[in-house]
């Protein structure tokens, strides 16, 4: 395998041709003549991620000496422009769990405090206060 070769492949995730052999509705079944293993073309994100895996695979195969060397390493990752929405959902639980505990010991009146700010947010998300 070349550098060409994983160029042209990162290039056919972007855009799978000929579409009506690889491209088809979901719930097909992989066994059926109808059945295409793409909905159409994959989403920035999901290219990086495929691009990720195969350069993670190359180099273990590398250092394990079954190949000479990674052709993916040539490879750019596409840009991607939307956040990661499970990492931002994460960070913002994190955020608003800790807020409170941030605020109660940095201010000793806290108790009288009107809730603003993230506070609304965080008694709409979760059932119960944080502990602390």
């Amino acid at each position: 395998m070349t550098l060409e070769d994983c160029q042209a492949y990162a290039a056919f995730l972007a855009a799978p041709w000929p579409a009506e052999r690889w491209c088809g509705p979901r719930g097909r079944e992989k066994w059926s003549p109808l059945g295409r293993p793409f909905e159409g073309p994959l989403s920035s994100r999901a290219q990086a991620q495929a691009i990720t895996i195969l350069k993670n695979l190359y180099s273990f195969l590398a250092d394990q000496n079954y190949l000479t060397g990674n052709p993916w390493k040539g490879v750019a990752r596409p840009p991607t422009n939307a956040p990661d929405v499970g990492l931002v959902l994460i960070a913002a639980a994190v955020l608003l769990r800790n807020n409170g505990n941030l605020l109660r010991a940095s201010s000793p009146g806290w108790k009288t405090r009107r809730p603003t700010g993230v506070w609304p947010l965080r008694y709409t998300c979760f059932t119960e206060p944080a502990s602390g």
